[in-house]
């Protein structure tokens, strides 16, 4: 259909509304005012209230001009009080009292703001993305000009960006616990508004003295006419004068009007017999509640005759089609991309609100000034009543731009929808080319049935294209949604265009990032030397805010790090005689266990006085001042990468993806760690949605961090800091560190590291967890301060002398999918064995009647590489378990599992613990040459291990069912295998089978089991996401 177009900034044949007898216009227009008059007199103002007193009365601030419509409007400028009198009525339009004029009338709501409210102020822009106020000081900013938004990352902080040039830097604005806010220490003001005179007046430290406030890209929408057409869709047509021809399109007419000689509007005119007047009413009703800023506004329609008047916002530079064709052919790619974006969150709206565009092309998306794109005439087409328009006829059926399960059976969806999109982004790359240049309606129908599609375009970026063919997906249901391609094209560019040339290879990165450092380094002429001992890294996210690497030192000791980020202040550290101390933050809140103990808090400052004992170290804490000893893994050096919450070491890339998996982690939650592939060099794991994105992190030769060579930063946290604030080519942009657990310390204090026994004093018996064939499990306190679980054995089931021997060594393996033995009691039985405390207790009874009853098979098989892993760890240390089962198998939060009771069934000393006697004997989890010959090895807990993956995948289910202890051993020997539990998938089966070869060296290793089923449930996407450069 028609554009709507200004005539005032393109030049159209100047047309005049169709002629009519003068005698008839004067008459209609009398008519017209006497009826007017008659109703104003009918609808009179409500009364205003009474005064209020100063403290109760709502005064609000003018954000912009406003010229009444209406007798009942108030008219006001910018920057005038105004009184609000009566806000109940309707949430568009209150009532109002010009505290300048004493006037009273309706003014809509969305131009002013409570005089003490943030929004009144000019250089406020709210929760608006970094990508789009660096988008907004690029278009319409000069150097020094500014603007401050709500923090994208964390909450009640505000972020400053400012032009610098072709650059846009950001600050983080802190808040102050007395309600104040500073981005630099030194300078703290009470309110925003002291803080921006103060940097208007000295740059103090800021890259650039700001000088104006950004201009918004557009101002905001009225949503209706007038107060007194709120809730009408049906206006008189004689309200309504048409001025000039915008367009003209094959269903009606464009004019640019006037809505009661005040108020400028679109007027599109549609030809009689083109739809059903009382179906497009019906229609209008839902159009009408339809408003997002990327939708044409409507305002309201004439249907009681013909031609039926559509009337909507005026957009001042008319089609996308014609615009692209015209002043659009200068656009770069990024601001046609840009145009793209706005177009799919429109869409997205749409799709939200399950409404159907069915003609979505750039002739029906309308563009206003500064490059602002909406969407129009969503909807219409499903009412045109001509027969013409089908598919069939061809010539005025949109076929280039509609699916073909629309086109052939007028299957239309939000999916076809996305089809047209896809053609709509040909349109825009290509500045308004015809689709499918050179083919006939027929032709293109046929073809595209038969799998073409149209190549990609001179020009086009091939991540550009690649996002036109997801669109043009046969089956619909694979088509992308709006939502996705809204985020897709927002995060496809985030830096003016001139910037995109100049990183092409890791010189001119580090020569783009000298440059940059360097505006900021000029300021400070002292430049400090790194303390000793420290990694890469910066200041932490979420812990305290100390700098990596100082890239000047002014006066006052404070340091900003490099603008690729967020400018954030540092500290320096602190020196003892002339050396650097050995300063620690912590990791995690630590509760002192004995008086020889500190406790610290999350993110405190440690100062380390003895770290010869690799567990326990000496400390002091540099808030309390006191010192005592601490978990050596509960810290780590200061300013190193090992002190950010988001850096989890050497994990793999599975076990990256079972962390941010887990439950209660939001889209964007992330970690950084080493790569597997390439040392030295790092991962960083987001999660998006149900699935992980993988980007891998490489280093410049200077020292710096980039994923894509567009992006540069001196720093991990630099870089961290980025992403968090803008997704800039990732899936999505970065929400939170993902949360690790605790590590278990070694030894249950510093007085205990070397200590096996423990005084049976120490320790009290709290709850009762479970009870077994030799003895019982408890809940239990040592020292009243460290929850711990402890086994008592039953008397004479063991020696204490050779059980003394054996926990020598089995408290010193340690990994982290073993238990932890803390201590243990021999000086009399019953023998208490203290260990780490597991929340779930043991996967047996997780599996029967606990949590475990709702796990899916990917999370039963991490379980089982879990427990793999730490009989890798038994295998390298040449030790046996001799009991592996879902019993011996300890489950805490996250699904983690730690396997138990390792060595200890060779200790038992009772005569039923053998296989002649059958029914304590854990027959069913032998293997045939241990139960036969007694002959165990690594390789007959390999055999246990497969009996254990059946109890997983089963949950719970005893081995061999219906089965006696005696039919096993006897039916194993002569080569029974339990057959394929239901739930188990041919490959897992394989695995429990290989476990079961009668020739025990043909089991596989258990090195080899865990990496088997580590790699189990790999997605087999590519292991790394590219950014576009």
């Amino acid at each position: 259909m028609g554009c709507i177009q200004s005539s005032k900034k393109y030049k159209w044949s100047e047309r005049k509304p169709p002629k009519t007898d003068d005698a008839e216009d004067r008459a209609r227009e009398e008519r017209y005012k006497q009826e007017e008059k008659e109703r104003k007199r009918s609808q009179v103002l409500p009364p205003v209230p009474t005064t209020l007193p100063p403290q109760e009365r709502k005064i609000f601030i003018a954000l912009y001009d406003y010229d009444a419509r209406t007798a009942e409007d108030l008219s006001f400028k910018k920057g005038e009080k105004l009184e609000v009198v009566n806000d109940i009525d309707c949430g568009d339009w209150w009532q109002a009292r010009s505290l300048a004029t004493n006037g009273v009338g309706y003014i809509p709501s969305n131009y002013v703001a409570p005089q003490s409210s943030l929004r009144r102020e000019e250089w406020y822009f709210g929760p608006i993305r970094r990508v789009d106020a660096e988008k907004l000081l690029l278009m319409h900013g000069e150097s020094g000009s500014f603007l401050i938004r709500e923090s994208e990352s964390k909450p009640g902080d505000y972020s400053m960006s400012i032009r610098d040039g072709d650059n846009i830097k950001h600050y983080r604005i802190r808040t102050l616990d007395s309600g104040g806010f500073f981005i630099a220490h030194r300078s703290q003001f009470q309110t925003l508004s002291h803080l921006v005179e103060h940097y208007k007046k000295d740059a103090d430290g800021l890259v650039i003295r700001l000088k104006s406030p950004c201009q918004p890209a557009e101002m905001p929408i009225i949503p209706d006419l007038s107060y007194n057409t709120k809730d009408q869709w049906e206006i008189p047509r004689e309200t309504i004068r048409l001025i000039s021809k915008l367009g003209q399109g094959q269903f009606g007419e464009v004019w640019e009007g006037l809505w009661n000689n005040t108020t400028p509007v679109a007027v599109k005119t549609l030809r009689p017999g083109t739809m059903s007047p009382t179906a497009f009413l019906a229609e209008a009703q839902i159009m009408k509640k339809l408003r997002h800023p990327k939708l044409v506004q409507l305002y309201a329609v004439c249907t009681k005759e013909e031609p039926i008047y559509i009337v909507t916002e005026l957009m001042a530079c008319g089609s996308l089609l014609d615009y692209l064709k015209g002043p659009g052919r200068a656009l770069l790619l990024p601001q046609l991309i840009d145009m793209g974006a706005q177009i799919a969150a429109g869409m997205a709206y749409l799709e939200i609100n399950n409404y159907i565009h069915r003609d979505l092309a750039a002739r029906n998306i309308l563009v206003g000034d500064k490059n602002v794109v909406k969407i129009a005439d969503f909807g219409l087409s499903r009412l045109i009543d001509e027969g013409e328009y089908t598919a069939r006829a061809g010539a005025k059926f949109p076929i280039k731009w509609t699916a073909p399960e629309a086109a052939l059976y007028n299957k239309f969806t939000i999916k076809s929808d996305v089809w047209s999109f896809g053609i709509l982004l040909s349109e825009l790359v290509t500045y308004g080319r015809i689709p499918y240049p050179g083919m006939g309606n027929a032709e293109v129908l046929a073809q595209v049935e038969r799998g073409y599609r149209m190549p990609c375009p001179i020009n086009c970026p091939g991540q550009l294209y690649q996002i036109m063919q997801d669109c043009w997906k046969h089956t619909a249901e694979e088509r992308p949604t709006f939502e996705t391609l809204q985020w897709k094209l927002e995060d496809f560019f985030t830096m003016d265009p001139s910037n995109y040339a100049e990183y092409k290879d890791a010189l001119d990165i580090e020569a783009a990032m000298g440059g940059c450092c360097g505006k900021t380094q000029s300021k400070y002429e002292a430049e400090q030397p790194k303390p000793s001992g420290t990694d890469v890294g910066a200041a932490g996210f979420g812990t305290n805010d100390h700098g990596s690497q100082k890239v000047g030192s002014p006066a006052n000791g404070m340091h900003f790090q490099s603008s690729s980020g967020i400018m954030q202040p540092g500290y320096p550290g602190i020196m003892q005689q002339g050396k650097t101390a050995l300063i620690f933050v912590a990791l995690y809140d630590y509760d002192a266990r004995t008086n020889e103990d500190l406790s610290f808090k999350k993110g405190e400052r440690l100062q380390v006085l003895d770290n010869t004992d690799g567990d326990w170290w000496l400390a002091k804490s540099l808030s309390s001042q006191r010192e005592g000893y601490i978990p050596s893994n509960y810290v780590a050096q200061e300013q190193s990468i090992k002190s950010q919450e988001w850096f989890f070491g050497k994990i793999k890339r599975a076990d990256a993806e079972k962390w941010l998996l887990a439950p209660g982690n939001p889209k964007g939650t992330f970690l950084i760690r080493d790569s597997e592939t390439q040392p030295g060099n790092y991962s960083l794991s987001v999660r998006d949605g149900d699935n992980v994105k993988h980007y891998r992190i490489r280093k410049l030769d200077s020292g710096g961090f980039y994923i894509t060579t567009r992006a540069p930063f001196r720093t991990l946290n630099e870089l961290v800091q980025h992403y968090s604030e803008d997704a800039d080519g990732l899936c999505c942009m970065l929400t939170q560190p993902c949360p690790g657990e605790k590590p278990v310390t070694s030894g249950l204090s510093h007085n205990t590291k070397d200590a096996w026994e423990i005084p049976r004093e120490s320790l009290r018996l709290d709850t009762k967890l479970g009870q077994g064939q030799f003895g019982e499990v408890w809940k239990g306190v040592w020292n009243n301060t460290t929850p711990v679980a402890i086994k008592t054995l039953r008397v004479g089931t063991m020696s204490p002398q050779a059980f003394l021997t054996e926990a020598q060594i089995m408290k010193k393996l340690r990994h982290a999918n073993l238990i932890q033995l803390y201590a243990v009691c021999t000086n009399e039985e019953p023998i208490y064995i203290v260990t780490e405390l597991m929340k779930h207790g043991s996967l047996l009874d997780h599996l029967v009647k606990g949590e475990g009853q709702h796990l899916k098979l990917a999370q039963l098989i991490d379980m089982a590489a879990q427990i793999a892993a730490g009989m890798a760890y038994l295998e390298k240390m040449n030790y046996i378990h001799r009991d592996l089962a879902a019993r011996n198998i300890l489950v805490g939060d996250n699904n983690v599992c730690k396997v138990a009771d390792f060595g200890l069934a060779r200790l038992i000393e009772d005569d039923e613990y053998n296989p002649h006697q059958g029914a304590k004997f854990p027959i069913k989890w032998t293997a045939p040459e241990a139960a036969l010959y007694n002959r165990f090895t690594i390789k007959s807990d390999v055999w246990s291990f497969g009996i254990l993956l059946t109890e997983l995948v089963t949950y719970g289910r005893i081995p061999y069912p219906g089965m006696t202890n005696a039919e096993v051993l006897a039916q194993v020997e002569r080569g029974y295998r339990m057959p394929k539990p239901p739930n188990a998938t041919d490959a897992l089966y394989e695995i429990m089978m290989s476990c079961w070869n009668k020739n025990e060296l043909d089991r596989p290793t258990f090195e080899y089991l865990q990496s088997v089923l580590e790699d189990y449930l790999v997605a087999t996407e590519p292991s790394y996401r590219d950014v576009a450069p």
